[in-house]
């Protein structure tokens, strides 16, 4: 379970290593939109020089159709990392043609493209529109996530403080998202990142929603996350509660049990025990 994921650009080893011990559960090299098209070999290099790190390591390439893939894919499996973030996604044909080439270049290294987490980052009305086809295409898609900022710039959408307008867009990634048998998707970053009161009700929000994690850009925004996105002490305790009173229950024959004056059937059960699955905070490293 990954809650935060902090985004770094590529070509910049001194963020590279400072992000890594930044306390996020993952770090994102950005290989897309925070490098500029002049430096994408050099990002590329540095990249590959990064220190080892002791947590998940992802890379956002460039997008698919776009003349920077595949050069982007030969140096992501010349690294050690755990996925790679696809941006802007539109169709299963995409992530089709991911898949393809990806296991073509790891088998002239003797690799296995299984071995690595593919994360679509949905940016734009018809990626949007999609959704079930694109996480459905590969089974090497473990989760989604979109694209907020380039969402506006497709569709008129104006993104603003409580966020309303991005309801329709996040149910519909949590609803396909569960149909597919997927992880809980990952939400857009908060460009906001200096006003925290904002990032903290975005992420409740999100995570109210079903969303499992939201991707960040600056080591600010981790404590934040981890708040929005751990389970806290009361929520374990009701948890621990309701699991082991039904469990006692259903072992007598019993399906439905009142626990605290709630009423506790398998559905409630299965809620406790997703909540039990959910990092505590005191796990975080921040």
């Amino acid at each position: 379970m990954l809650r935060s994921m902090l985004l770094v650009p590529a070509d910049d080893s001194y963020k590279i290593n400072k992000a890594i011990n930044a306390g996020a559960d993952a770090v994102l090299i950005d290989l897309e939109d925070s490098v500029a098209e002049s430096e994408k070999a050099n990002a590329r290099r540095v990249m590959g020089q990064a220190a080892i790190a002791t947590l998940p390591i992802y890379v956002r390439v460039n997008a698919i159709h776009g003349e920077f893939f595949m050069d982007d894919i030969d140096a992501v499996l010349d690294m050690e990392c755990e996925g790679i973030v696809i941006p802007k996604v539109e169709s299963a044909s995409d992530m089709k043609i991911c898949h393809w080439f990806l296991s073509q270049m790891a088998h002239k290294r003797d690799r296995h493209a299984s071995e690595l987490d593919l994360i679509p980052i949905l940016e734009t009305a018809k990626g949007i529109a999609n959704i079930r086809e694109i996480i459905t295409a590969c089974p090497l898609v473990s989760r989604v996530s979109y694209g907020a900022g380039d969402l506006q710039a497709d569709t008129g959408l104006v993104w603003t403080e409580d966020e309303t307008e991005l309801l329709p867009i996040r149910m519909s990634l949590v609803i396909e998202s569960a149909a597919a048998g997927l992880l809980p998707p990952f939400d857009t970053p908060h460009w906001e990142f200096k006003d925290m009161d904002l990032l903290r009700e975005s992420a409740q929000r999100s995570r109210r929603l079903g969303f499992g994690g939201k991707m960040c850009i600056h080591p600010a925004q981790i404590r934040v996350i981890h708040e929005a996105f751990s389970a806290t002490a009361e929520e374990l305790q009701w948890a621990r509660q309701v699991v082991e009173e039904f469990e006692a229950a259903e072992a007598q024959g019993k399906a439905c049990i009142t626990v605290n004056g709630h009423m506790v059937d398998y559905a409630v059960a299965k809620r406790a025990r997703n909540i039990l699955a959910i990092p505590a905070l005191d796990d975080s490293q921040t």
